[in-house]
């Protein structure tokens, strides 16, 4: 195996295209096992898809570029699932008050807290009884 079989995220410029950076791997795939290489593309020719496949991926995984391809193939698709598609949920806040102390420093301090942080739900203040235990 020569140097140039890993790929370094950083070395691939991002303005490149899909189908550059194929060329790239398949043309690493050919100069390293030229028979192998075009026994897959043959296969292919004679319609064997899954063994041509599987001799080209094979070949095609060793390239240095392989990896910064498989990122330019799925990343977009990964990104488009992610993003919301709506307005976020907001965060329903929820805070516990003792019993023995409803408007205390920290409960306060924590409503306080909550409506300085920006847009939320109102809190829901869950006050404490004396048969109850704390949470913890």
């Amino acid at each position: 195996m020569s140097d140039g079989l890993r790929a370094d995220s950083s070395a691939v410029e991002p303005a490149q295209s899909a189908g550059l950076l194929a060329a790239r791997v398949y043309l690493d795939a050919f100069v390293a096992a030229p028979f192998s290489f075009l026994q897959g593309v043959a296969w292919r020719a004679r319609g064997l898809k899954l063994r041509s496949r599987h001799r080209l991926s094979a070949l095609a995984g060793r390239s240095r570029w392989a990896y910064p391809l498989w990122i330019k193939r799925h990343e977009p698709q990964a990104r488009r699932a992610a993003r919301v598609k709506d307005a976020p949920e907001l965060i329903q806040p929820i805070v516990y008050a003792p019993s023995g102390e409803p408007h205390s420093f920290a409960t306060e301090a924590s409503l306080a807290s909550i409506q300085a942080a920006g847009p939320a739900r109102p809190p829901i203040v869950l006050r404490g009884s004396d048969d109850l235990p704390a949470p913890l």
